[in-house]
C-alpha cells in the first residue's frame, strides 16, 4: 500500500504538464486504514494469535523512517493516532500540477484542515477540542464546501461529502462549544440568514429555538453566557 501511494505521488510530481491528483488523494484513505490496521512489519514473525502490527507497533527508528518516507501524510502516534493528508503538501502540489477541480478542492480543504485539527476546532488537549462558534467560521466553511460540490459534483465526492457532513453536524447538533449560548446563537443565526432554504435549515432552526427558550441539552462550558 505504501508503495502504491509513493508510486502515484512520484507519477504526479514527474508528469509533464498537469494531471488529476484525485487518485493520489483517494489513496490516502486506504493508506490510513493500512497504517492503523495493516501489517506494516512484514519481515517479523507474528503468530496468528497476535494482532496485525500497526503504526503503533513500529520501533522509534522504524517510525521515524516511515514519517520521512511518507511525504504528504501527517503522522502522529503520541496520545492520539493520526495518519491523514497533509494539506500544506497537497495544496502546493495541486497548484503546481493539478487540474481546476484539484486546485479548488485543495483550496477549501486547506481552509478547513490547515493542520491535523479542523480550522473550526480549538485544541484543548492532545486528543480533544471544542468547536469555535460565533466567529462565522463554521458557516463560511459550509458555504465553501457547498460551492465546491455545486461546481464539481463528480470530483472528490467522498472527501467533500465527509467534510460537509462534519460541518453539518456542528451546525445541526452542536456538541462541544468553546463558548456559551450566545456564541452558538450567533453562528446559527448567521447560517439561517445565509441558507434559509438549506436541507438542514429546519434542524438548525430547532436547535436555535431550543437555546433561546432555555430548553437546549447542549453542554456549554461552566460559567459561560
Amino acid at each position: 500500500m505504501i508503495a502504491r501511494y509513493l508510486a502515484e505521488l512520484n507519477r504526479v510530481e514527474s508528469v509533464r504538464g498537469r494531471t488529476s491528483i484525485e487518485p493520489l488523494f483517494a489513496l490516502t484513505d486506504t493508506l490510513q486504514e493500512y497504517l492503523f490496521y495493516g501489517e506494516l512489519l512484514e519481515n517479523r514473525n507474528w503468530s496468528q494469535k497476535e494482532h496485525p502490527p500497526t503504526m503503533e507497533d513500529l520501533s522509534e527508528s522504524e517510525y521515524a523512517e516511515l514519517s520521512k518516507q511518507l511525504r504528504g501524510i501527517l503522522l502522529n502516534r503520541d496520545e492520539v493516532v493520526i495518519a491523514e493528508p497533509d494539506s500544506s503538501t497537497f495544496l502546493p502540489l495541486a497548484r503546481r500540477k493539478g487540474l481546476k477541480p484539484d486546485r479548488d478542492f485543495m483550496d477549501v480543504y486547506f481552509m478547513t484542515r490547515p493542520c491535523a485539527w479542523p480550522a473550526y476546532v480549538v485544541q484543548e488537549t492532545d486528543y480533544s477540542g471544542c468547536d469555535d462558534y460565533g466567529t462565522g467560521k463554521i458557516v463560511t466553511l459550509y458555504g465553501e464546501w457547498r460551492r465546491y460540490r455545486s461546481a464539481h459534483p463528480k470530483n472528490y465526492v467522498s472527501a467533500a461529502t465527509q467534510q460537509l457532513e462534519e460541518i453539518q453536524n456542528s451546525l445541526a447538533d452542536p456538541g462541544s462549544p468553546c463558548g456559551g449560548p450566545d456564541s452558538v446563537t450567533r453562528e446559527l443565526q448567521q447560517f439561517l440568514s445565509r441558507f434559509p432554504n438549506d436541507p438542514i435549515t429546519p434542524k438548525v432552526r430547532d436547535v436555535l429555538n431550543a437555546i433561546q427558550q432555555g430548553r437546549s441539552n447542549i453542554r456549554f462550558p461552566r460559567g459561560s453566557n
